[in-house]
């Protein structure tokens, strides 16, 4: 992401590829909205849909926050994004695109 770093990780218990997002707490936040982040965060994990990426765990230390999550191979946002500028999405993507996210 634009204001993280993500690494590709393999949890040695499973085996299972996960995603390790990096952010700097000084990036984008305070300290004290930092807590509210995680609580956001858990209320986050609690969320279990194939459209939405799953997060399996979330730690701060000193400086950072850590997110443990679901590693999904393809694109980064801003390049689809990009490209979407470049070429516009037909309207019934953009439909169908809307009802998976209102039914998230």
């Amino acid at each position: 992401g634009g204001f993280s770093t993500v690494y590709s990780l393999l949890q040695p218990t499973t085996g299972e590829r996960q995603a390790l997002k990096l952010t700097r707490k000084s990036d984008v936040i305070d300290r004290r909205s930092a807590r509210h982040l995680l609580t956001e965060i858990g209320l986050i994990q609690k969320l279990h849909h194939h459209n939405v990426v799953e997060i399996h765990s979330a730690h701060q230390g000193p400086c950072h926050l850590f997110l443990i999550m679901e590693l999904v191979a393809g694109k980064s946002l801003r390049s689809a994004l990009l490209a979407a500028a470049r070429s516009p999405m037909p309207s019934s993507d953009i439909a169908s695109n809307a009802s998976q996210l209102l039914h998230a």
